[in-house]
């Protein structure tokens, strides 16, 4: 179970740093991002 969220955290991980790119490019605080991270965490 851990190996395979571990993979999809990983595939993630490119996506979650261009949304970060968007967010701060909207002027939205960065600590938003972990919030997110944090929500799909959770949901897996």
């Amino acid at each position: 179970m851990n190996g395979g969220a571990s993979q999809i955290k990983r595939s993630s991980f490119p996506t979650m740093g261009q949304f970060r790119k968007d967010q701060l490019k909207d002027g939205e605080q960065p600590e938003r991002k972990e919030v997110m991270v944090q929500r799909y965490v959770e949901q897996w």
